[in-house]
């Protein structure tokens, strides 16, 4: 993996920082607190989501920030990979693209699982191989010899020997269990093939016995089918038999309604020829009816023409009496109809009034509106010319303007002096730190963290007393500075306060209120000049009204005689003309007059005048309904006759086709015996076949079982030989397994490539330890990958070596792996790798970087982080990382 960029938001000190890092030696320098460990914190953090320093995630993001974001850019096997990582107070978002292919995991877990497996290392080894920590240079050699060597077996590749050999064998155990069943199928399949050999001859033998038995039910079929003819030649004589009978019976029923109907046809001609007789007794009384029936109606006639007359001289005497009432009423009536008019005239000219009047009303109410409005406004606009003048000289935009822009100034003027304190106060604030950690780190030690070198006690406590007069010297400042912050931070409040004030200052409202109160005043006056000549035309009003309301009084006492006299012409209008009703009487005098002679006529024709005319014409109706039956008797007599005749003939021919069908029954001579005892013939000759037939069917079916257990056991015996041969396969296969596993395991390849690596790393170790001059004469790492140091012949423990020897040492053993297990590694990080190096041991580490990557490096990158200027001679790229008002800044260095 080669890491091509870095960017950095709000992370940590830095505010936006991004940084290039092309291949070679790149080199960031710069003082203490700087911000240059922050930039490795950032790699870790992009990379691996993990915090390098610190207790929790929250503490990446810069102070007075929401969140901190981190892009790295790196490069795996020839392609960019860019993972984005945002922090926020509550959780992070990350995203890792793929240079040309878009977006390959959105979700921190699955960005992390992603990139581990683009680079072939999980997230420790990754860190603990390509990530040396400030500290850590000697962990190498000091931690665990165990976690040593699995540290070297991962960078090697041998834990995917040991995952492939562990893998191995449960696939060993999956394919034994299985081969395990190659005895059992075998018997299984013997004893299937013997079952399978006696349904063959099971089947032969039911074949035969199949053939025997459709002969005979061939056979038998054709002494049922002889039978069946037999059966239905006799079923047909039954049939014809049965439909004889039928058409006998109903022939005998036929006769005996013929004869009836003969019989009833000679009885009611008897009765006809009688009713004819008794009808011609009844002919005078049914002739009279007609006349009866015309007095009747010429009596009603008079009656209703009565009436009518009665109402007719009632319409008269109604006439008569209407026009009485017009001759009454018509003076009042035109009277009425006079002030109608005048009523009118007066209106109009009290609605033209009326509309003065309007106008005059609502002149006042927008009087009464306008003086409202100019009290209303008048008091506003005191109440903000008062808090205008308190602040600005006059009312104008301009001395608002002009006042704001002075406070501004004033303003920006504090903020940039407050800003100076603060700076101030942060470099104090970290120098302070700065001396409590170095205060921690001496402690009780005899040691020099720093340079390892001895401490006397006097000596200890005289540092750690220049130490302590230093934080208060720099307490008494931050006293200073915080007081003259809290007057800056009054006095700028005071400022801002006043600023508020002026900005609620509404100048071009007061403005616009003392237009509107000029504009007020002068609408008033118009109004009041307006009202004072309307006030003629309202009195005016006033006397038309009092006209009219005396008019109306006057029409009052006219409307009783007004209203008498329109009735009394309707009523007339609806009425006939006088003398058209008089002609009306006169012809129903007439009309009557001849009813009564006509009626007298009649009378004299009948020869009597009923004392009940209807109840008369009641018994006559119903002598005619009598006479009326008897004559649609008579009228029957010579039908009668007729059909007398035809049903005779009828009996005849009927009785001629009895015998015709008795004669047809002898002819077929069906007996009822016969048929039974064919049915009953071909019912067992039937039985006998089903049984065949179910014979048949039984065999056909154990038949086709048998077959079809033929067909399975033959399946069967097909699938278990083809599981045999996969068995078989699976047994030789478990044994190249065991073969394959044996060489991957720790004693055959892996052990292989340990020692083929522990005599390569121990040569390249020796090599760069003679450049740094120590009494070292030797040094071997084991295929176990435990060092040994041999010191005057002698071996010695690697406790017993100075900080500054196991720093050399470190370095040189890391260099070492590197070089041996080229293409696993492309990029080494150090931070502060001089660390308990003098100078003289600093410059032969330069030496030794140099001769790394002259002689041709294997790791293509190397980030260095240092404080101390000698590595810069090795670099091929320096950054500079400066820390400018609490805030990092990184400055390429141009050679």
């Amino acid at each position: 993996m080669i890491i091509r960029s870095l960017v950095l938001r709000n992370f940590i000190s830095h505010e936006n920082t991004e940084i290039e890092f092309p291949l070679g030696v790149t080199v960031l320098v710069g003082p203490n607190g700087a911000g240059k460990t922050s930039i490795l914190d950032a790699i870790v953090y992009g990379l691996f989501n993990e915090r390098a320093r610190g207790d929790n995630l929250e503490d990446l993001i810069r102070r007075g920030c929401r969140f901190a974001e981190v892009i790295v850019t790196f490069e795996q096997g020839g392609v960019r990979f860019k993972v984005r990582n945002i922090r926020k107070k509550k959780g992070n978002d990350a995203v890792l693209e793929r240079e040309g292919f878009g977006i390959l995991a959105i979700s921190a877990t699955e960005v992390y699982r992603e990139i581990s497996k683009i680079i072939g290392m999980d997230k420790e080894t990754a860190m603990r191989s390509i990530i040396v920590r400030q500290g850590e240079i000697a962990s190498l050699l000091e931690e665990d010899p165990k976690d040593r060597k699995n540290l070297f077996g991962k960078l090697l590749g041998l834990e995917n020997l040991e995952r492939a050999w562990n893998n191995i064998k449960s696939l060993i155990d999956h394919f034994s269990n299985l081969s395990k069943d190659l005895e059992r199928l075998k018997s299984e399949v013997e004893l299937r093939k013997g079952d399978l050999k006696k349904l063959s001859n099971e089947l032969e033998v039911l074949e035969k016995e199949i053939k025997e038995l459709e002969g005979k039910f061939e056979q038998k079929s054709k002494e049922c089918s002889e039978i069946e003819r037999e059966v239905e030649d006799l079923k047909k004589r039954r049939e014809e038999y049965e439909r004889l009978s039928t058409e006998l019976r109903e022939i005998k029923k036929e006769i005996e309604l013929k004869e009836r109907e003969l019989e009833e046809t000679k009885e009611n001609l008897k009765i006809a020829r009688e009713a004819k007789k008794e009808a011609e007794k009844l002919r005078t009384e049914v002739e009279k009816i007609p006349l009866i029936e015309e007095i009747i109606r010429l009596m009603e006639n008079i009656g209703i023409k009565t009436q009518m007359l009665g109402e007719k001289e009632r319409e008269l005497n109604r006439i008569r009496s209407y026009k009485n009432a017009l001759r009454e009423t018509e003076k009042a009536y035109n009277e009425y109809i006079s002030i109608d008019g005048t009523k009118e005239e007066l209106k109009e000219k009290i609605e033209g009034l009326k509309k003065v009047c309007d106008l005059k009303v609502k002149k006042e109410a927008e009087l009464n509106s306008l003086e409202r409005s100019l009290n209303s406004d008048s008091s506003e606009f005191e109440r903000l010319r008062n808090e205008i003048l308190r602040y600005l000289p006059e009312i104008t935009p301009e001395a608002k303007n002009g006042e704001l822009e002075r406070l501004k100034e004033e303003k920006e003027e504090i903020e940039r002096e407050i800003s100076k304190c603060k700076e101030s106060k942060g470099k104090l604030d970290g120098r302070k730190k700065e001396i409590r950690e170095y205060l921690e780190i001496l402690g009780e030690s005899s040691v020099c963290p720093i340079c390892k070198s001895n401490l006397t006690p006097e000596h200890r406590e005289r540092v750690k007393e220049e130490f302590r007069e230093e934080i208060e010297k720099i307490k008494s400042e931050l006293k200073a500075i915080e007081k003259v912050l809290e007057d800056f931070k009054a006095k700028k409040k005071e400022i801002e306060t006043r600023l508020g004030e002026i900005q609620r200052l509404d100048v071009d409202r007061a403005l616009k209120l003392q237009k509107k109160l000029e504009e007020y005043s002068s609408e008033i006056e118009n109004l009041k000049r307006e009202l004072e000549e309307l006030e003629p035309k309202v009195e005016d009003l006033e006397n038309a009204r009092k006209e009219l309301e005396k008019l109306e009084n006057r029409q009052k006492n006219l409307k009783k005689d007004y209203e008498g006299y329109i009735a009394a012409k309707k009523a007339l209008e609806r009425e006939k003309n006088e003398e058209e009703v008089l002609s009306e009487i006169e012809k129903l005098r007439e009309e009557i007059e001849s009813h009564r002679r006509k009626c007298d006529e009649l009378i004299g024709r009948i020869g009597y005048l009923p004392d009940e005319p209807k109840k008369e014409l009641e018994r006559l109706r119903k002598v005619k309904e009598k006479f009326d039956n008897l004559n649609a008797q008579v009228l029957q007599i010579e039908k009668l006759e007729s059909a007398e005749k035809v049903k005779e003939a009828e009996l005849k021919g009927v009785r001629e086709k009895e015998n015709e069908i008795q004669r047809n029954i002898r002819r077929i001579d069906f007996k009822k015996e016969k048929l039974e005892e064919a049915e009953e013939k071909l019912r067992r000759a039937n039985s006998e076949l089903s049984v065949l037939k179910a014979k048949i069917d039984e065999k056909k079916d154990l038949k086709k079982r048998r077959k079809d257990e033929q067909n399975s056991l033959k399946e069967f015996i097909e699938e278990r030989e083809k599981e045999l041969e996969r068995i078989q396969r699976i047994a030789d296969f478990v044994k190249d397994l065991e073969t394959v596993r044996a060489a991957f395991s720790r004693d055959g390849v892996q052990k292989l490539l340990r020692q083929m690596a522990a005599p390569e790393i121990s040569a390249h170790v020796r090599k760069y330890l003679e450049r740094f001059n120590l009494d070292i004469t030797d040094i071997e790492v084991t295929e176990d990958f435990d060092v040994s140091v041999i010191k005057g012949g002698e071996k010695i423990p690697l406790s017993s070596l100075s900080g500054g020897e196991k720093v050399a040492l470190a370095i040189a053993l890391r260099l070492a792996i590197a070089k041996a297990i080229s293409g696993r590694i492309s990029t080494i990080i150090m931070d502060e790798p001089t660390t308990h190096l003098d100078e003289d041991r600093r410059r032969e580490l330069v030496e030794i970087m140099r001769s790394f990557f002259r002689e041709g490096a294997s790791i293509p990158q190397m980030i260095i982080i240092t404080h101390h200027r000698e590595l810069e001679e090795v670099a091929d790229t320096v950054y500079r990382v400066e820390k400018v008002n609490g805030i990092s800044r990184v400055f390429e260095e141009r050679f």
